[in-house]
């Protein structure tokens, strides 16, 4: 689909660079181990601080290449240097400030557990867990690239801001749950379930809150800015709600099974794949036999992940936590508001 897509815009160029960013990604992924480390050990803080930092180095190198002249190619070199940025950072943060030096000389050569046990260990569960992340990817990237197929440029680039911009708020949203994930395993292994319980309320509800607040801002007065710099680009408003309504509802679900996972559990293999596979075929068909345009890519979504995973899944945690879903964000409202009560006080007194 991409050729037919883009084939007045191939070149060379193009290619060397789509190769180099494939690469890129498989030894990103190779050696990002010590960036798991870190979110292991609940050190967050360094963790984002790596990320911000290799991610400084990417717009930097890039901007640079395409300022000489190097064009397209100078992104993916930049995407490959800043893959290498974020393990030197992360390796530094790890020996300077956690002394992993001493761990590394001492287990480097150990003998007590052979790479086939650990492998053995991991892989009932990593094979799963590494199906829904590329079930959720080629979902999340199927609409784009139909979007391409389908609608027109001018409807693409619409859906494709709005795309980033709530996957922007969403993500800087659901901060508090990642830098709690750690914390939520460790309470499990302790068996914990109060702990388990206030750091999850106040994670979606913090979450919630900010998605909420976030979309209805950018809505307000975030498009009439963005209509006042490009009076060509007009985005419907109803159109970006009902797509953030359903980011939400689908990152909503995923951190609900980010959960489960800490607990050694993945239930929602299955449904997270067949829903997936079903999402992208009902949308493909809305689109190219019913001609049911923008809406039909927000809504079609929305409805198939609406039968079972946004649902289905934030159930069976306040299950586990022995509460319900306006339970869960009342406690974790409460909690938030503590919380900044707390810190408002200390900074007056």
């Amino acid at each position: 689909m991409w050729q037919r897509i883009a084939s007045a815009y191939l070149s060379w160029q193009v290619y060397a660079t789509w190769i180099l960013y494939i690469a890129s990604t498989f030894i990103n992924l190779y050696i990002g181990y010590y960036a798991v480390v870190l979110v292991g050990i609940g050190d967050i803080f360094h963790k984002n601080r790596a990320q911000i930092l290799s991610k400084g180095a990417f717009l930097i190198l890039g901007t640079l290449g395409l300022v000489c002249g190097f064009g397209l190619l100078s992104l993916g070199v930049a995407y490959f240097i800043s893959g290498f940025v974020l393990r030197f950072l992360c390796k530094h943060y790890l020996i300077r400030e956690h002394k992993f030096d001493e761990l590394f000389r001492k287990y480097r050569h150990q003998t007590d557990y052979s790479k086939r046990h650990v492998l053995a260990m991991m892989w009932p569960n990593a094979w799963r867990d590494g199906l829904v992340t590329v079930t959720a990817y080629l979902t999340g990237q199927a609409t784009v690239l139909m979007s391409s197929g389908f609608l027109t440029l001018y409807e693409t680039g619409i859906y494709s801001f709005s795309m980033q911009v709530v996957n922007a708020l969403i993500s800087i949203a659901s901060g508090m749950f990642s830098a709690y994930v750690p914390a939520i395993q460790s309470a499990y292994v302790s068996r914990n379930r109060k702990v388990m319980k206030d750091l999850y309320a106040k994670s979606m509800a913090c979450a919630f809150h900010l998605s909420f607040w976030g979309i209805i801002v950018f809505a307000a007065i975030g498009i009439p800015i963005v209509q006042l710099l490009r009076h060509d680009f007009v985005i419907e408003r109803s159109a970006f709600l009902m797509l953030a309504l359903s980011i939400y509802l689908l990152n909503r679900h995923r951190n609900s099974a980010c959960f489960i996972s800490t607990m050694n559990k993945l239930p929602y293999t299955f449904s997270f794949i067949f829903f997936g596979v079903i999402s992208i075929s009902a949308t493909y068909v809305g689109l190219a036999y019913f001609h049911l345009g923008l809406w039909g890519l927000i809504l079609i979504p929305l409805a198939v992940q609406s039968i079972y995973n946004n649902w289905k899944w934030n159930q069976v945690v306040n299950r586990y936590l022995h509460t319900t879903e306006i339970r869960l964000m009342r406690q974790g409202t409460a909690d938030l508001m503590r919380i900044v009560g707390n810190k408002i006080f200390k900074t007056k007194s």
